[in-house]
């Protein structure tokens, strides 16, 4: 039988460690609203965790001593909400709040992910798979994450990853999304580099798959470090899979970087099917490869959030011009 367990500054457990230490299979542990400092946790059983009376916040403030994360998942399925966790850095430069290792479920719902190298690394590496093991994501915020090593996050291994309702800002040199799931569905989310963010793409599923990318808002900052949006089948040295398809589909891209494109995909035999999307700023081609578009959406000019003007009629006239060549910025370093 499910039990509910209590954590807080007068609860019998006054740490989230403490009462996973003390949890049984299917417990719902319940964390009161504060600040948890260094709460190195992990997970081997199916858990539910949720804040209460306000977000909690789960920070670090030294290296973890497992050299990966916060919270450690093993073959679980883990329930997250109303919880904030931030401040994660390791050497290698992927550290991360929640790290899975192995197979099993992660629902993440109305959390918060902020200042750590990585939001989330889930997986066993670009050849292992998890059939059943599902990654669903929703109605949360992402900002302030990536680094030399680590992407907003990284998901590998799962069958499914599902993404929406989500914000992604100011994610620095590497992509905001990166899925080597079999099945990615990315909807509903805004994402914006802002003031300060370099963002390489915003979602690249670089093994090839299904990716279903649908109503999501895109602004390309002036400082990105790539000015392409979304990439699929970007990495041939490793296994690409043979159940694929590309759709993006009513999304809005808007660039302040030139040279921009909406879609890069490189898969030599899978054409991106795109339909209803507006294109706005310095974007220069919807797709590079092979793609096909039924329609265009109506062009529109989104609040970036920094107080930049929107590129010029000229801008835009000059950035559609045939045959200008485009500059796609490269991390050679970028296969994890």
């Amino acid at each position: 039988m499910a039990n509910d367990i209590w954590v807080g500054q007068n609860q019998t457990y006054k740490t989230l460690s403490a009462a996973v230490k003390a949890s049984s299979e299917g417990d719902t542990i319940h964390v009161g609203a504060g600040t948890y400092t260094n709460d190195w946790t992990n997970i081997t059983h199916d858990l539910k965790i949720v804040g209460v009376a306000g977000q909690t916040h789960f920070v670090a403030t030294t290296t973890p001593p497992n050299g990966k994360g916060m919270i450690l998942i093993d073959n679980s399925y883990v329930f997250f909400q109303n919880n904030q966790l931030a401040c994660v850095n390791v050497g290698s430069g992927n550290g991360a709040p929640i790290v899975q290792n192995s197979a099993g479920d992660l629902t993440i719902r109305n959390c918060d992910f902020h200042d750590s190298q990585q939001a989330l690394r889930v997986g066993g590496g670009t050849d292992t798979h998890w059939i059943g093991s599902d990654v669903l994501i929703e109605n949360s915020s992402f900002s302030n994450l990536g680094s030399w090593g680590g992407h907003g996050m990284y998901i590998s291994s799962v069958e499914t990853l599902t993404v929406t309702g989500c914000d992604f800002s100011d994610i620095h040199l590497r992509h905001a999304i990166k899925s080597r799931a079999l099945e990615t569905t990315v909807t509903d989310n805004h994402f914006q580099d802002g003031a300060t963010g370099t963002a390489s793409y915003f979602v690249d599923v670089p093994q090839q798959g299904i990716a279903n990318i649908t109503g999501n808002t895109f602004i390309k900052g002036a400082n990105a470090s790539n000015p392409n949006f979304i990439s699929y089948g970007g990495e041939p040295q490793f296994t690409q899979y043979t159940d694929n398809a590309l759709n993006v589909v009513n999304n809005t891209f808007y660039s302040y970087e030139t040279g921009a494109n909406a879609v890069n995909n490189h898969s030599p035999t899978e054409t991106a099917h795109l339909a209803g999307n507006s294109y706005d700023g310095l974007i220069v081609n919807h797709a590079k490869g092979l793609f096909d578009e039924s329609s265009i959406g109506v062009p529109v000019t989104p609040d970036d959030g920094t107080g930049n003007a929107a590129p010029t009629a000229a801008d835009d006239s000059a950035s559609y011009a045939s045959g200008m060549s485009v500059t796609v910025k490269d991390l050679s370093n970028d296969s994890d």
